[in-house]
């Protein structure tokens, strides 16, 4: 029987820098803080171990020979993630993280290294015992996003492979200002069960207008774009997370709506990872069988926690924990 859960994409050290404000060209701001931290798939495993510590983990990829990969893997010794499907190769891939401290907003610098190397063939398919394999990111992984004329790019081969192998597939993308989506995304969604998005990559994917330009979410076209995605091929469920709210539907049109929770001043101690979170939190509710009301609370359960602290994964708890301080929040009004 298949169990546990696998990651395979973009293995990471975030290196985080704390700023009053993101300067201009040519101008200086000052550094206030810093930290490391894992990123990409390197967030969803171990943020996925914390939320479910006896459920098996694994991750796929490439990290370089150098001392970031040598302290990727030893994160995930230290939380318990099976790491015996990582390549060694080349130097880490990093991302510079530079969060300004009033509004929390990210602005990212990245340095793919073996990440760009990870190919369809780094995976042994016929060892592959996880129920559920997620993949990040497409649009940052080069040699995997290269075209293909029947899967759309080299990622399409590699979730056709998972699922023919007999697992579900579950996809997590990143937000990026460009028309990439078209041709990256949408055919992959033919060999994805499981789809987590945000309000601005779902809008990117589906074409279907989700933010006005005052920034604010159009939520009555969200059913809509719920269901072009699941129309595009998305076999299960379809969800997207933004601020205020959490969205899902399920393969048989039912569509829900979570509420986001009022937090209160000072709560947001960082949001690297806040969206890894949600992801594990929404993946670990459709791996234990439940509807998608469950995996929108779940998901929004663990953001939430992860908002408590300043590095991707530092406050995450067991998904029972997160669901109990979750529901002492007021909701927003």
């Amino acid at each position: 029987m298949r169990e546990g859960i696998a990651y395979a994409g973009n293995l990471i050290v975030d290196r985080i820098r704390h700023i009053d404000r993101l300067p201009r060209r040519s101008e200086l701001s000052f550094i206030h803080g810093t930290g490391r931290s894992t990123g990409g798939a390197c967030n969803g495993a171990i943020s996925m171990k914390l939320l479910a510590p006896d459920l098996p983990v694994s991750v796929y990829g490439a990290a370089g020979t150098d001392a970031e990969g040598d302290f990727i893997l030893s994160q995930f010794e230290r939380h318990g993630v099976e790491t015996k499907g990582i390549i060694r190769r080349g130097e880490t891939a990093f991302t510079d993280v530079y969060e300004e401290s009033s509004t929390h907003c990210r602005t990212f610098f990245y340095f793919g290294g073996a990440n760009d190397t990870f190919d369809v063939e780094d995976i042994d398919y016929g060892a592959l015992d996880c129920r559920i394999l997620q993949v990040c990111y497409p649009l940052l992984l080069r040699t995997l996003d290269m075209p293909d004329a029947q899967y759309g790019s080299r990622m399409g081969i590699l979730l056709h492979r998972a699922q023919q192998a007999g697992c579900l597939t579950a996809l997590d993308v990143i937000s990026e200002d460009s028309d990439r989506y078209a041709s990256l995304v949408r055919p992959l969604l033919a060999y994805t069960d499981y789809l987590t998005v945000n309000e601005i990559e779902a809008e990117r994917i589906t074409g279907i207008r989700l933010t006005g330009e005052d920034g604010r979410l159009l939520e009555e076209n969200v059913p809509t774009a719920l269901r072009e995605m699941l129309t595009l091929g998305v076999s299960r469920r379809a969800i997207i997370h933004a601020p205020s709210a959490a969205f899902g539907m399920e393969a048989d049109g039912t569509y829900y709506r979570e509420q986001g929770k009022r937090l209160p001043e000072g709560f947001i101690k960082g949001t690297v990872g806040a969206g890894d979170a949600f992801c594990a939190g929404a993946l670990l509710a459709a791996y234990r069988g439940l509807r998608v009301w469950e995996a929108l609370r779940w998901g929004n359960a663990a953001a939430v926690q992860s908002l408590r602290g300043d590095t991707s994964n530092g406050a995450v708890v067991t998904m029972e924990e997160c669901l109990k301080n979750y529901d002492e929040l007021s909701s927003e009004g």
